[in-house]
């Protein structure tokens, strides 16, 4: 596959990932965005001190699978939640080599730690204005990412969209959402980490 883009930018998120003690065997959120702006002590105080958060914004398959030995190696997960996708999308790829990427991240994590289990997060419904293409290209990404993980005995998929809406009713119309989101439609305000955290928790400790 193409690389489309700078795999050697710079994260700020590393740095600050990596001045901190190596600890190991615990339940690690990887991915993009939606981790790094909930935080490094804030995950902790939220999901527990067991939940070690080294998302970094921006990141796509290709730059989780580049930065692989430095922020998943070392730390022995027992666990991983994968959040990836959007900005592969974004950055040109499409929704096969965006999932493709996404279930590599995991299958080396699962050939280095053989009891690992593992949750790979859909693209979750957002308030942002983007056209019609970019929510078909997510849809399909969400499809073929559920497919790999029907396939994969290690790796469960799983929605939280419905979080984010004020109804259940309303999932995937995207429309009437929970004022949670800042500006950008993208991501969450502090109170909206304060809803989802107990939400999030509750699903992956019943996957885990």
């Amino acid at each position: 596959m193409f690389v489309k883009i700078d795999l050697t930018r710079k994260f700020p998120e590393l740095d600050e990932y990596l001045s901190k003690p190596v600890t190991t065997g615990d339940v690690l959120l990887y991915g993009s965005s939606f981790f790094t702006v909930w935080g490094f002590d804030r995950v902790k105080a939220q999901l527990g001190k067991n939940v070690l958060n080294h998302g970094f914004g921006g990141s796509t398959g290709e730059d989780q699978l580049y930065h692989y030995h430095q922020l998943v190696k070392p730390y022995a997960p027992k666990s991983i939640v994968l959040r990836g996708g959007l900005n592969d999308l974004f950055n040109g790829y499409t929704p096969e080599q965006a999932a493709e990427a996404s279930i590599r991240v995991l299958e080396w994590a699962k050939a280095d730690f053989p009891d690992l289990k593992a949750i790979a997060l859909a693209i979750f419904d957002f308030k942002s204005e983007c056209d019609r293409g970019v929510v078909e290209k997510v849809a399909e990404y969400n499809r073929i990412l559920k497919q790999h993980c029907d396939e994969l005995d290690f790796v469960d998929f799983l929605d939280i969209s419905e979080i984010f809406y004020k109804s259940p009713a309303d999932v995937g119309t995207f429309q009437n959402f929970r004022d949670i989101f800042v500006p950008d439609g993208l991501h969450l305000t502090d109170a909206g980490y304060e809803i989802v955290a107990p939400y999030f928790l509750e699903k992956i400790q019943k996957l885990f």
